[in-house]
């Protein structure tokens, strides 16, 4: 914990220094949201509902995936992007010597501070849609704040699992790119897909249930006990992928030599 802390502040002072470029990003991400709103407003000039999600609702949802998004982006994302270019240099014992936890340090090492501020449209967009609706939260709030860190979870340790693929692939930066283009399907409400689209986007790459999930459990559309056992047998899954593929990849791993 006393590592996690001093990670963080490092992290923290580098980002202030460059005030400037913190607040281009949040007015940058201020008028995508925007764009997204302007899109879904005209959508729902000619439907009330879209498989029972509102326009509030939508909201809602399109807040929880910016919050996801930017959260991810914020803390894991650099050190997880960074590992592939770390395995094909041969410099992974760097980190394997080091006397704290390896995949931790790898998760936690380019954590970006200065991009907390993007967070913010996410949370003005949630509170936005939940007042459009006239929703008293309660107890779902607390539930939708465990699918969400649940959601986070699951998404970290797939990209993690992409990025393990570099002990056996020279290139996997395009990997992570695909995964990026399909998050968009994240967006909208998972009840407009169906077939063998929805079974792989609720298994194999779990895209859809990143937002919607937690989403569901705040605006009382589903049962909250049924979303976290699916969420928790999903993260375990991951969590057994990932495991198997760095153990497997430090016994092929070569180092420089």
């Amino acid at each position: 914990m006393r590592f996690i802390k001093s990670l963080f502040k490092l992290r923290l002072k580098m980002d202030l220094a460059f005030r400037v470029d913190v607040f281009f990003n949040f007015f940058t991400q201020l008028v995508y949201l925007i764009g997204i709103l302007l899109l879904f407003r005209v959508i729902y000039l000619n439907v009330s509902e879209i498989g029972g999600f509102t326009l509030g609702d939508v909201y809602v949802l399109l807040g929880t995936y910016f919050i996801l998004i930017e959260v991810y982006n914020m803390t894991f994302r650099g050190g997880i992007l960074s590992l592939p270019e770390t395995v094909k240099e041969g410099n992974l014992e760097i980190y394997l010597l080091k006397p704290v936890n390896t995949i931790a340090f790898i998760l936690l090492k380019r954590v970006n501070i200065g991009r907390v501020w993007r967070v913010l449209p996410g949370f003005i967009l949630l509170i936005y849609g939940l007042k459009m609706n006239d929703i008293h939260t309660g107890m779902n709030l607390v539930y939708y704040i465990i699918s969400l860190i649940l959601s986070l979870i699951i998404y970290t340790i797939s990209n993690f699992c992409i990025s393990l693929l570099s002990f056996w692939f020279f290139e996997v930066n395009n990997m992570f790119y695909i995964y990026d283009d399909l998050m968009e399907f994240a967006k909208y409400p998972d009840v407009i897909y169906s077939g063998i689209i929805r079974k792989v986007f609720m298994t194999i790459i779990p895209v859809i249930i990143f937002s919607s999930f937690p989403t569901r459990i705040l605006i009382g559309l589903s049962n909250f006990q049924e979303i976290f056992i699916y969420q928790t047998i999903l993260l375990l899954v991951f969590l057994g992928i990932s495991l198997t593929l760095w153990q497997r990849g430090l016994v092929k791993y070569q180092g420089r030599g």
